[in-house]
């Protein structure tokens, strides 16, 4: 028996010719958020030198939260194996990648600190429905009658502003931070339907400020991570506005760390 984690779907393990050590590729839900727990990420590696009874290397090859990595074929060729695996939608898309030995037996990479801080399951505790008040251990939101409610989909859970126009949500942190920490977000356009308007501020001493702006053109269905101006302008207060047909969706970044994140 080992530790190994894999909920969802079956791994592929093959014996490296050229060091005689078992690789394993699959998905590793051993830390994953829960949000995720029925999906196929991400795409991991890990060595096992004892014929499986332990695991080292583990790592992330493939760790876009939204892919879906799975069907693994493995063949070595010299000092290289090729993965062959179904990825991104569901079954509808395949890949081949070279991944060289040596990579497999390298530590992780180091991970450059931005200053975001961890929301992957942010909203998870949160009860479903309309509120005008949630505290977060990130700070308070707050919203007007009819302005948000906690939506829960398929991606998890999140902040829906409604449709309508300029719908209205406040995020206010315990003491103020650089607004890059906004990149931890993503918002999702609800419908393809127009009219579509998102903008994020941050409240300065000259009043509300615009850091961050999705438009017509955003594409529905799939969240966005917010592209902030001026990420080091700090600020203990910030604003979402939406006006939309059916409204949009504040949700949690997810980071697998991984090697390739499409």
């Amino acid at each position: 028996p080992s530790e190994i984690k894999s909920p969802v779907s079956p791994a592929s393990i093959k014996r490296l010719p050229s060091t005689g050590d078992l690789l394993l590729v699959w998905n590793d839900h051993a830390t994953i958020p829960a949000s995720l727990s029925a999906r196929r990420v991400p795409l991991s590696t890990a060595i096992s030198k004892d014929d499986g009874k332990t695991w080292q290397s583990i790592k992330v090859l493939e760790g876009n939260p939204q892919g879906w990595y799975c069907y693994i074929a493995l063949h070595p060729v010299d000092n290289a194996v090729l993965l062959g695996y179904c990825a991104m939608s569901a079954l509808a898309h395949s890949r081949v990648t070279r991944v060289p030995v040596p990579w497999l037996y390298a530590g992780k990479p180091a991970m450059i600190s931005i200053n975001r801080p961890p929301v992957a399951d942010l909203f998870e505790s949160a009860s479903a429905g309309p509120f005008t008040r949630l505290e977060t251990r990130l700070g308070v939101w707050g919203a007007g009658d009819g302005h948000a409610e906690v939506y829960s989909y398929a991606r998890g859970k999140g902040i829906r502003l409604q449709g309508g126009t300029d719908r209205t949500v406040t995020l206010t942190l315990p003491q103020a931070a650089a607004s890059g920490m906004l990149s931890s977000f993503g918002v999702e356009r609800f419908t393809s339907a127009a009219p579509y308007a998102l903008v994020v501020e941050v409240l300065a001493e000259t009043g509300w400020q615009t850091v961050c702006e999705q438009g017509p053109d955003t594409p529905a269905g799939q969240p966005g991570r917010l592209k902030v101006l001026a990420q080091g302008r700090r600020a203990s207060q910030f604003r979402f506005r939406c006006t939309s047909a059916l409204g949009a969706i504040i949700v949690p970044g997810i980071n697998l760390h991984g090697y390739f994140n499409d």
